[in-house]
């Protein structure tokens, strides 16, 4: 089905041309009430609607790419893309390198998040999903007990917990605070620690998330970020007296979950 584009009332003018296409495009996105999935006009259609050039409008749609809200297909042209936090994940990565505050705030949001949800993840955790966990427990002793970092193994076992709660827009704040804390801290403050604390503190989040008590699953996950917070203040202060960098990825290295 053709949609019909409502002329334009007034060419728009060179000035500002950019944001004037995006601004227009988005208010036909929201006009027509179209859903992700939904084809755009093509280029032509638009361009000759409003009276402006095809590199301008191309030029715009580029802009509303990079910011999450349109998509091409190939063979299909553009169309609405799902509501996602890329930009927002883009924009946080880049923030970190200047401003150490900001990876403190991330942090803050990740335990409030973490906090919350899995208590509803306790109110709606399966047998399938207690056993995955309780699998990924076991993974974790055998990596330390061979002297690596988890934190693959870290990141799919909080992953399925926001998964069990069950609310997408949770899920992707999870992944947009995980990937920029992981990519700003300096791999040397995640060594793989020396006692089994990291295996009994995730063994505690699954005791309560199979007793299906939402109040302990809080507190074993805020036990959780006090030891990792704790440990990682112990790192920082041995980095520090070594006049070693305080925060940042220098290169390759080991990491452990956070």
């Amino acid at each position: 089905m053709t949609r019909t584009v409502a002329p334009a009332q007034r060419p728009v003018t060179e000035q500002s041309l950019n944001s004037a296409i995006s601004d227009r495009l988005r208010d036909f996105i929201l006009s027509e009430r179209l859903r992700p999935g939904d084809k755009l006009p093509s280029e032509g259609e638009l361009a000759e609607q409003w009276q402006v050039s095809r590199s301008a409008l191309r030029e715009a749609m580029r802009g509303l790419e990079a910011l999450g809200v349109v998509e091409s297909r190939q063979g299909s042209g553009r169309q609405v893309r799902e509501f996602n936090f890329d930009a927002i994940q883009d924009s946080l990565s880049y923030g970190t390198v200047f401003d150490v505050r900001t990876i403190a705030h991330i942090t803050e949001v990740r335990k409030a998040l973490d906090a919350y949800f899995i208590e509803q993840a306790a109110l709606r955790v399966s047998d399938e999903d207690i056993v995955a966990l309780e699998r990924m427990v076991v993974e974790i002793r055998r990596e330390l007990a061979c002297g690596r970092a988890y934190t693959e193994v870290d990141r799919r076992f909080h992953r399925r917990i926001f998964e069990i709660a069950g609310n997408p827009l949770a899920l992707q704040l999870f992944t947009i605070t995980w990937e920029v804390r992981m990519s700003t801290v300096d791999p040397q403050f995640w060594k793989p620690p020396e006692s089994d604390d990291e295996v009994t503190i995730h063994a505690s989040i699954v005791a309560a998330l199979r007793d299906r008590d939402p109040a302990a699953a809080r507190e074993a996950v805020l036990a959780h970020y006090a030891y990792s917070d704790s440990v990682l203040a112990r790192a920082r202060g041995g980095a520090s007296d070594a006049g070693a960098p305080r925060e940042r990825r220098q290169g390759g290295g080991r990491q452990n979950g956070g």
